[in-house]
């Protein structure tokens, strides 16, 4: 595909890294609830779900590659595109920078722990364990809002494509894709906050009436089906959300890859050629015998009618 031409194969690479990930969170999700109902059935089975999440984890990792590699070769058709890539690389560091953290508050909370079995001090190990919540909470926000980002710049970078071809309609749709998906992750977060208030006030509930145990368990029952139910609909949301952006992304991919980029060149209808037959012109003013196509030059109409 020439230079002069749109290669936008890079958002193919996108569209199928985007799947993958898709496909990984649906799995994820499965490994989860079959976590949460195996939790005290054997160890096999719960080593075997923790090998279904660390599989799909790579496979969702995959795909962020792909994603990476498909907005590094489309960049220079926007610089949305570039905007979005750069966020994706940095949301990677930043989870990498927080499994690490993780990893090492959790040693030092253990080591507090060995601790307190001698000392009985306790202080160390609660406040670490605090300080290590606290600080995944801030850094998993931060992911959020840079992954919205990174989403935003895609679209935007794809509306902008269209809007270079006259196609105001379809970058006006990539718009509205990334409100939605803007606001199914609002929901999401949302529905997050609920679920997590709801199970507080359940306990707290129970906590103060008589029959704590009976009512500790009924009260988790009841918050744990308002927050499948609420955590499904919010789920159901994002996916139709995820859905129309990988739309979109064909909808930019297969409508303009190969088309001439707009302002390279001039497409004229060249005498001689069949009826409604467009050709490629490079600088059609400069030859002075007539446009060149495909390095001939093409006679003038002039040089036809003497011709004749």
């Amino acid at each position: 595909m020439g230079d002069n031409n749109y290669n936008l194969k890079g958002l193919k690479l996108v569209f199928i890294g985007m799947i993958i990930q898709m496909i990984a969170s649906v799995f994820s999700g499965s490994s989860v609830k079959n976590g949460i109902h195996d939790i005290n059935v054997s160890s096999t089975q719960a080593s075997g779900v923790d090998g279904l999440t660390v599989a799909m984890g790579l496979m969702s990792f995959v795909g962020l590659i792909l994603i990476i590699v498909g907005l590094s070769k489309v960049k220079s058709y926007s610089a949305n595109f570039l905007k979005s890539r750069n966020y994706y690389i940095i949301n990677i560091f930043l989870g990498v920078a927080m499994i690490i953290f993780a990893a090492v508050m959790a040693g030092v909370a253990v080591s507090s722990l060995s601790t307190y079995n001698i000392s009985g001090n306790t202080s160390t190990g609660s406040g670490t364990i605090i300080l290590m919540l606290v600080v995944i909470s801030v850094m998993a926000v931060i992911m959020v809002v840079i992954g919205l980002l990174a989403v935003r710049g895609l679209l935007l970078g794809c509306g902008d494509v269209a809007r270079a071809n006259g196609d105001e309609y379809l970058a006006g749709k990539c718009i509205k894709a990334w409100r939605l998906y803007l606001i199914a992750t609002l929901v999401i977060i949302g529905a997050v906050i609920a679920v997590i208030i709801a199970a507080f006030v359940s306990v707290m509930a129970s906590v103060g009436s008589g029959n704590f145990g009976h009512n500790m368990q009924m009260s988790m029952a009841g918050g744990l089906v308002v927050a499948v139910v609420v955590i499904i609909a919010a789920a159901i949301f994002m996916l139709v959300a995820q859905i129309i952006i990988l739309i979109r992304i064909w909808n930019t991919y297969s409508r303009f890859n190969g088309r001439p980029l707009s302002g390279s060149a001039e497409t004229v209808n060249i005498p001689g050629f069949a009826q409604g037959e467009w050709v490629h012109v490079n600088d059609p003013g400069q030859p002075e015998n007539g446009p060149v196509v495909n390095g001939t030059a093409l006679p003038t109409r002039d040089e036809e009618d003497t011709n004749k």
